[in-house]
């Protein structure tokens, strides 16, 4: 297979581009004027455009070009822009529409050439295609482990916060308990020994009273009155 390197592409093209043009003055002499103007202004801008290696408005230029005035030789210039495009297979193409059923190809062995080379790049380029579509596949796969990895950490951070919250609102619960238990108890203890201290006031109240009644005031009064009335006598 021919390797392609710059310096013979840059010989190839002016040699065609040249060739485009006289081939597009002398088809215009026996086609309408309009038709041929317009592939002529449209070649024009697609040779400056390529020159200045913007191979997008060149391919364009040159497809305008053919749409006027269907000339074979257009093919070749529009295969020189999609391979410069890297559209290898499109390239491939051109070629060989430039090539089949055309007997005036100059330099027709290096056209081939470029067929052959534009074909094996396209090859090369749809393996490259398959590669970077199963290394994307992969790392989409990879980005939904990873994404599937940190919601599962985030479930558990959650689960466990959860968990932290409940143990911290059992041991509140559980100290309020504690609280209300000792109050209970004190307020028994304390109600306990007021009701006790009660009983014995009562009791020794009820006892004063039983010895307030017992007491016998007459005969004290008697005794006290004798003994003043003794002292008078």
């Amino acid at each position: 297979m021919h390797v392609l390197d710059g310096s013979l592409w840059s010989r190839a093209r002016p040699q065609i581009l040249v060739l485009v043009s006289m081939m597009v003055l002398v088809a215009g002499r026996a086609r309408a004027e309009t038709p041929r103007q317009t592939a002529k202004a449209a070649y024009a801008e697609g040779a400056a455009a390529y020159e200045a290696h913007d191979y997008a408005t060149a391919k364009t230029k040159f497809e305008q070009a053919h749409a006027a005035l269907p000339l074979k030789a257009f093919w070749f210039n529009i295969a020189q822009c999609e391979y410069q495009l890297g559209h290898y297979a499109a390239a491939a193409t051109a070629y060989e529409r430039y090539l089949e059923d055309n007997a005036h190809v100059p330099d027709r062995a290096l056209v081939e050439s470029y067929l052959e080379e534009a074909k094996a790049r396209a090859a090369l380029s749809e393996t490259e295609q398959k590669a970077l579509q199963a290394a994307q596949t992969a790392q989409q796969a990879e980005q939904q482990r990873l994404a599937a990895e940190r919601a599962q950490k985030e479930v558990e951070a959650a689960l466990q916060a959860a968990e932290r919250t409940a143990q911290q609102e059992r041991v509140q619960r559980e100290q309020l308990e504690e609280e209300s238990q000792s109050l209970f108890k004190q307020w028994w203890f304390w109600s306990a020994i007021a009701g006790g201290a009660a009983v014995v006031a009562a009791g020794a109240a009820a006892t004063a009273m039983g010895a307030f009644a017992a007491y016998d005031f007459n005969a004290s009064q008697g005794t006290l009155g004798s003994e003043q009335l003794g002292g008078t006598n």
